[in-house]
């Protein structure tokens, strides 16, 4: 991998978080309510399988040049060759960042705020000196990796989406799926869906421990 990385890499990487992100939530949820984690069945039936097709589909060898491109990639993006979900984590994530429409968005939509709340995440971990909207909407006016998305936009214009974004934390912090899992994990535990989404919520922010998993 390079070690400058793309704005392609960047959502890439981000894409692939997100996924994984939700993946742990449920392993851990489920195991703090003694649920059955289809997923991790399915991968020990993967991990078990001596399906020739498997095997020469899904097995990585580092001794073939594809390969190791391959597990350059997984390596890169801290997935896991041989976990199935990571694969499909890996697909939906080339999926989402590779094939999105071409061109500027013509609105702000909440999928544009989703992805500017992202990039102002990024700027606040890297320069965490930016303290105000302006300070911040200027680094995305002007740092290589943001400008060709907002250098467009006037600086004052920014700051007001910015501060929209921030506004809106609650809502764009967490994984888009989250009310489908929330109500699927509720079902199968018989928690309240609110409890499930607030745990959600923690987890996803990085804030959750084991307290949270039980009912205050």
């Amino acid at each position: 991998m390079p070690a400058s990385e793309s704005n392609f890499l960047k959502e890439f990487r981000r894409a692939i978080g997100r996924r994984c992100n939700l993946m742990e939530f449920v392993r851990k949820f489920s195991a703090s309510e003694g649920l059955l984690d289809e997923i991790e069945v399915y991968e020990r039936a993967f991990q078990a399988s001596a399906n020739p097709l498997v095997q020469h589909a899904f097995i990585l060898k580092k001794d073939r040049e594809q390969d190791r491109k391959l597990l350059d990639i997984f390596s890169n993006c801290g997935l896991d060759p041989n976990r199935p979900a990571h694969w499909r984590a890996l697909v939906d994530a080339f999926v989402e960042v590779g094939f999105k429409p071409a061109g500027a968005k013509k609105k702000w939509s909440d999928e544009a705020y989703v992805d500017l709340y992202c990039d102002v995440q990024e700027i606040k971990s890297e320069h965490p000196e930016a303290g105000s909207d302006s300070e911040i909407a200027r680094l995305l006016r002007t740092k290589k990796v943001f400008k060709d998305r907002y250098s467009k936009f006037k600086p004052d214009y920014l700051r007001h989406r910015v501060a929209e974004a921030l506004a809106r934390r609650d809502e764009f912090s967490v994984f888009e799926d989250r009310d489908r899992v929330a109500q699927m994990l509720a079902a199968e535990s018989g928690r309240d869906v609110e409890f499930v989404n607030r745990i959600l919520e923690e987890f996803l922010q990085g804030r959750a421990n084991r307290k949270l998993w039980t009912p205050s």
